[in-house]
């Protein structure tokens, strides 16, 4: 009887832990809230597209509990409808667009490297670079990448919004991630 409770309790416990990394309305709120520190999104009307079906506020809870926030492979970005040139969506909209990223083939590492390379190499506005979830100097970076093969590369995220209060000022212009296979 004894093993059972406890059983019990070790699945309720992990239940809740996985539960708190999922993905949620709030985060995505604070998320991009601290990716544009000055910008007020609080009064924007909010369109969520997730794996590329459209959601508003109603039942996109239920869809993104299947998501975990700390995936690296979780890719999310949001624009203004105003940005759009041909939009079918009203002005003053704020989509949020969240996916799951595949695994890169060797021949889109490659293309993503000569990407990585390209922001680099503009030195009015690096963005943050990270390696193994380590921030480095552009310095560093650049040394980094140099030496970098594509083969070892497991995954490269690209954000041109990224939460200066967890990132730094670096990330104003951008982050970068790579992870390697060892």
């Amino acid at each position: 009887m004894r093993t059972i409770i406890l059983l019990f309790l070790l699945v309720v416990f992990q239940s809740k832990w996985l539960l708190g990394q999922s993905l949620t309305v709030e985060y995505l709120n604070q998320y991009i809230k601290m990716s544009q520190p000055g910008m007020k999104f609080g009064e924007k009307e909010k369109l969520y597209v997730v794996d590329g079906v459209l959601y508003d506020c109603i039942g996109i809870e239920s869809k993104l509990i299947k998501y975990n926030r700390y995936d690296r492979f979780l890719s999310i970005e949001y624009l203004f409808s105003d940005s759009i040139s041909i939009t079918v969506f009203r002005p003053n909209l704020l989509i949020v667009l969240i996916h799951k990223a595949s695994p890169l083939k060797l021949k889109d590492k490659k293309k993503e490297l000569r990407k990585v390379i390209e922001m680099l190499s503009n030195t009015f506005e690096p963005p943050a670079f990270m390696v193994n979830d380590k921030q480095l100097s552009i310095k560093e970076a650049k040394q980094s990448i140099s030496v970098l093969k594509p083969r070892n590369i497991d995954h490269i995220s690209i954000d041109k919004h990224a939460p200066l209060s967890i990132y730094g000022a670096d990330a104003k212009y951008g982050l970068i991630r790579i992870w390697t296979k060892n």
